[in-house]
């Protein structure tokens, strides 16, 4: 019988330091993975972070990746609960999902 998976990561990273930020949640984001590569992603970026560099970093290390998000003023995630000026990365990984 073939076994399939749906494994979804996320990590958040209060950091002001947008360089710092998304290089801890990919790191994260990565280490739950594994060896499976993500076929979506939703990012939740705060208004002061640097935008073009984080979107930039992430299809820099998932090229394939169909990613949305968008701005926010304050975010909830299972990850740090409440978090303002932060970065919020959720990734999906499937067998089941094109």
């Amino acid at each position: 019988m073939e076994k399939n998976y749906f494994k979804v990561a996320v990590s958040s990273s209060d950091d002001i330091d947008s360089e710092k930020a998304i290089n801890l949640v990919l790191t994260e984001c990565g280490q739950e993975l594994g060896e499976l590569i993500p076929q979506a992603g939703i990012l939740f970026i705060s208004v002061y972070n640097d935008k073009e560099l984080v979107v930039n970093k992430i299809m820099d290390e998932y090229p394939e990746l169909n990613l949305i998000g968008c701005t926010h003023d304050g975010v909830l995630t299972s990850e740090t609960s409440y978090g303002e000026d932060s970065i919020s990365l959720t990734l999906f990984s499937s067998d089941l999902v094109d």
